[in-house]
């Protein structure tokens, strides 16, 4: 039999699964969010009891009466792109050890399968949305030198790794961005959920905005799920200090306080070109390196709780903005 199934479903089940066994003794079902975008199941799923259409619309049934326009999504006309953490070649995430068996819970993978299931949800309002990873996880750009070191692989190439997501999202014409994270530490205590915004958008009030919104949602919808996380806050991008060691390397000095923002919300003047959305929103949703958020993150219906719950926030924020 043909395999049609999502290439993020070749990704998570083995990681799903052997986050369950080991801890209930036998292998979880498969993670639903998998098939969220395959056509496996759901809606474009081939029914037999469907009368097939040569241009493939809808049947009769689901088209509605005869000289009706449908009505527009919440999101039609905005554009919106969603950039998942990480990837295996340039930029490795956080990972732990899954408490709740063997396995790893890795950042890259879960970015990956929450962006793949937002994205149908945010198409559903009539959003046009763009993803800066490709379904087998590679970033959709190939990140370039041009701090002239030859390379983009040392620490100091961080905004050249980075900048590819940025263009991604420009060529797009993205209004609005969300980078989705999963935090880590070194210290295993510390928890919870937070939202970074950054207060050089072009209307830094709205951008808080959004920020607050997600993370409302996010903490809401999480405790819904029979998990209430920490609050960590919504915070300023302006605060990676270890970027001092690297503004030298794009022709600025350690007194940059600009060159202390995140990159991947591109405010940063490091970045070759900054993004041009109209505002940004980087979200770590949980600390991997904590066991009780680790233990919520290797439920089966993680993914699918943190999806959904994300799209929500930026449905909420987005609607009420006008096109």
């Amino acid at each position: 039999m043909v395999n049609h199934r999502h290439p993020v479903a070749l990704i998570l089940p083995t990681l799903i699964a052997a986050f369950i066994t080991g801890a209930a003794g036998s292998s979880a079902p498969l993670h639903p969010a998998v098939f969220a975008t395959t056509g496996a199941i759901g809606a474009g799923a081939f029914d037999p009891a469907r009368p097939a259409l040569p241009w493939g619309g809808p049947s009769p049934d689901e088209a509605g009466p005869v000289g009706t326009t449908p009505e527009a999504g919440r999101l039609a006309r905005h554009r919106i792109c969603l950039d998942p953490g990480h990837d295996d070649r340039y930029s490795p995430g956080a990972s732990a050890t899954n408490p709740l068996g063997d396995g790893r819970l890795r950042e890259q993978d879960l970015t990956l399968a929450v962006a793949y299931t937002m994205k149908p949800l945010l198409e559903a309002e009539d959003a046009s949305v763009c993803i800066t990873r490709t379904e087998s996880g590679n970033v959709e750009r190939t990140p370039h030198d041009y701090n002239g070191n030859g390379v983009v692989t040392r620490p100091e190439d961080l905004p050249e790794v980075a900048q590819p997501r940025i263009d991604t999202m420009n060529a797009f014409g993205a209004e609005f961005m969300l980078s989705i994270h999963f935090n880590g530490h070194p210290d295993s205590s510390i928890n919870g959920a937070e939202v970074y915004f950054s207060d050089a958008d072009p209307d830094p009030d709205a951008t808080q905005r959004y920020a607050q919104t997600l993370l409302d949602i996010l903490l809401s919808d999480l405790a819904a799920a029979g998990y209430e996380p920490r609050d960590r806050g919504v915070r300023n991008d302006r605060y990676k200090t270890e970027y001092r060691s690297i503004a030298p390397h794009y022709g600025f000095d350690g007194r940059c306080s600009d060159c202390l923002r995140l990159l991947t919300l591109g405010r940063n003047p490091m970045s070759r070109e900054p993004g041009a959305w109209r505002s940004g929103a980087l979200v770590e949703v949980l600390f991997l390196s904590n066991p009780r958020d680790a233990a919520f993150l290797a439920r089966p219906d993680a993914v699918d709780v943190v999806a959904a719950s994300l799209a929500r926030g930026v449905i909420e924020h987005v609607a009420g903005v006008p096109r």
